[in-house]
């Protein structure tokens, strides 16, 4: 789990590279800001719904974090468009990287989510 956890705190960092370079900073803040951040590592198991059980796993919420990085193998997750719609995220066995409230800029909004159980299957979630 160790080794785990560290490759993605290597997909964390290269993520938030991309974004300072993106905007043009200084790669000395940049390496700064990465040498203060604490990582939070979870592991989550929802149960199969019973057929008179809500479907909904966590109700919606935007992150509080700069970035959440998931890794599902269950269908599920949700995200909320600008437009008020909900779009499902295919599950896959790569990552999804959600930029959290930290993230925001004037002309971002972080994204609401949702973690919605697909009846019959057990929804495991890995945030990072």
């Amino acid at each position: 789990m160790n080794e785990y956890a560290k490759l993605l705190q290597e997909l964390d960092q290269t993520v938030k590279r991309m974004v300072f370079d993106s905007y043009g900073l200084d790669k000395v803040k940049c390496e700064m800001f990465l040498e203060s951040t604490d990582y939070s590592f979870r592991s989550y198991k929802y149960k199969i719904p019973a057929m008179d059980e809500s479907n909904v796993g966590v109700n919606s919420h935007t992150d509080s974090t700069f970035i959440t990085i998931l890794h599902q193998r269950v269908d599920g997750l949700e995200v909320k468009l600008k437009d008020g719609e909900w779009f499902g995220i295919d599950a896959s066995p790569l990552f999804c990287v959600i930029a959290g409230d930290a993230f925001m800029v004037s002309f971002y909004h972080s994204s609401i989510n949702i973690l919605v159980s697909i009846r019959g299957n057990m929804t495991i979630l890995i945030s990072y």
